[in-house]
């Protein structure tokens, strides 16, 4: 996420939100990177909660599409 937001910065995107996950193939958490804050989803989703795993990548990727 930091490698991605200094890509962002040198291609003249500074301030864009960075989204990312991490996962054990089982558990998943998600994180967020502003331009002064690392945000952690304290919550650990399993794949019981595929839904909500499901819904957290749509949530980002509605975060990221132009209106």
């Amino acid at each position: 996420m930091i490698g991605a937001k200094a890509f962002n910065d040198a291609a003249g995107e500074p301030g864009r939100t960075i989204y990312g996950c991490v996962t054990s193939g089982e558990v998943w958490q998600f994180l967020r990177l502003d331009i002064n804050a690392a945000i952690q989803d304290v919550h650990r989703y399993s794949l019981a909660e595929l839904d909500s795993i499901l819904g957290a990548f749509v949530a980002i990727a509605d975060a990221d599409s132009p209106e």
